[in-house]
């Protein structure tokens, strides 16, 4: 369970991170290098933004997260 609700942790900022490579390099190309460091910043703050929304679901809601993966039927 710990690794399951660690993956979407990670890799929902994983993938913030390769859009945003791929659109400072769209930028590169197109020769917008002033809208780089804008880029930058917003991939940045998403990605750090869904982090935490995330692990705050995570520490509040830790019952109902852990009853998603187990049957509770199965204990009785």
């Amino acid at each position: 369970i710990a690794i399951q609700c660690a993956n979407a942790v990670f890799t929902i900022p994983l993938g913030i991170s390769q859009a945003a490579s791929i659109q400072v390099g769209k930028a590169i190309g197109a020769k917008f290098t002033h809208l780089i460091p804008r880029l930058a910043c917003s991939s940045l703050l998403l990605g750090a933004l869904s982090a935490a929304i995330i692990g705050i679901i995570l520490c509040l809601f830790p019952a109902s997260i852990t009853k998603i993966f187990l049957d509770v039927n199965l204990a009785d």
